[in-house]
């Protein structure tokens, strides 16, 4: 009998083999452990879109921890205008391709990462990247669903927002719905302008995309999908919503402000006249003195606080626009209150003091056009 026939029949050979086989097996399990090295198409455009893509070219660049999770990076863009994850892209030298992308370019990658980026993404996009598409929304969906979640959520003057990180589905799904991902609140402070949660959410978005990257797995199961409801939708602004409607409240007025001042300078007219108005106030409800000259209503303000003034107020007609000296600011009567702006454009852009010498001293009443804004919906305060 040979040495191979005696080893072949001893008892401990299967014993052996069965080591070795656990023991293959618990390695398979220690590198699966391991996070995966992912080649990530991104895409994004604005400012929430670029400390994601940060994040990622972070980790690719620097193996952070020993524990780099990105082994390749290229970008989409939404169209050859310059925006700010196209700039990042061209300083950082990274690659980036304009919207829409070939197939040659998508199967290249095994997963892709969207953030902010302003198209709906089709079947054939979604099926062609081995891993489908991440998506990070900014809102707790599906509240909030929709391309303009975060200064709806400031118009709205909700004081609770969030991110969620979905498997995105196809577009027949609807919108913003898919697998919840990773999802995480924080809190709005109140006086947060557009940028400013904008800022916020971002910088954790990007610290939950690095970690549901760790642990990825693409599901199939679309039951798990977020469900479309009649929660609120985030629609896109447009010109209208940047205008006043003086007979709301001051408050409302100035989340529209808050919210959109970002992105648009709010407006009004006068005898068919685009005005903009600039440099808004937070709301001041102690009502002013009517400064009067020959015994008629003046143009201008005196001092504040005065709860005898009251009546007064209330026979002066909303977009009625007065100067107060005292805040050096153009005052405007909306709903319940004046509010105030420091500087006007009507032609050209003015200051306050040289529109109120300009303009208010030689008129009997300068009235802003009450407009419809359809802003009413989003308050959750209502006028």
């Amino acid at each position: 009998m040979t040495v191979f026939n005696i080893l072949n029949n001893h008892p401990t050979r299967w014993v052996g083999r069965n080591w070795c086989k656990r023991r293959l097996t618990s390695l398979k399990i220690c590198k699966d452990k391991q996070s995966p090295q992912w080649k990530l198409l991104f895409f994004g455009t604005d400012s929430f879109s670029l400390e994601h893509v940060k994040a990622l070219k972070n980790n690719m660049d620097k193996n952070i921890n020993g524990r780099r999770i990105v082994e390749r990076l290229e970008v989409v863009i939404p169209s050859q205008r310059t925006c700010e994850v196209k700039s990042y892209a061209e300083r950082e030298n990274i690659k980036y391709h304009v919207w829409p992308v070939s197939n040659e370019v998508l199967e290249k990658f095994d997963l892709g990462v969207l953030a902010s980026f302003g198209h709906m993404i089709p079947k054939k996009v979604l099926t062609t990247l081995p891993r489908g598409i991440i998506n990070i929304h900014p809102s707790l969906l599906p509240n909030l669903r929709g391309p303009a979640p975060i200064p709806h959520t400031i118009l709205r003057g909700d004081r609770i927002t969030g991110v969620t990180i979905i498997q995105l589905l196809p577009p027949s799904n609807g919108v913003d719905t898919g697998p919840i991902l990773s999802q995480k609140k924080f809190q709005v402070d109140e006086n947060a302008f557009t940028l400013d949660l904008m800022k916020l959410l971002a910088k954790n978005g990007s610290k939950m995309l690095l970690e549901v990257l760790k642990e990825y797995k693409k599901s199939t199961a679309e039951n798990q999908a977020t469900e479309i409801s009649s929660d609120y939708y985030a629609f896109k602004f447009k010109t209208l919503h940047s205008y006043i409607n003086w007979n709301h409240l001051a408050e409302n007025i100035y989340k529209q402000y808050k919210a959109l001042g970002y992105s648009m300078e709010l407006r009004s007219s006068f005898k068919g006249n685009r005005v903009r108005l600039h440099e808004m106030h937070k709301p001041d409800y102690r009502i002013p003195s009517l400064f009067k000259s020959e015994g008629k209503l003046s143009n201008r303000l005196n001092v504040l606080g005065s709860e005898s003034n009251q009546d007064s107020f209330n026979q002066i007609k909303n977009g009625r626009v007065f100067y107060s000296k005292e805040k050096n600011s153009l005052a405007i009567k909306c709903s319940d209150s004046f509010i105030y702006f420091n500087k006007i454009t009507l032609h050209k852009r003015m200051s306050a003091l040289d529109f109120y010498n300009g303009y208010l001293t030689k008129t009997k009443e300068f009235v802003l056009e009450v407009k419809d804004n359809e802003l009413d919906k989003c308050f959750l305060i209502r006028d």
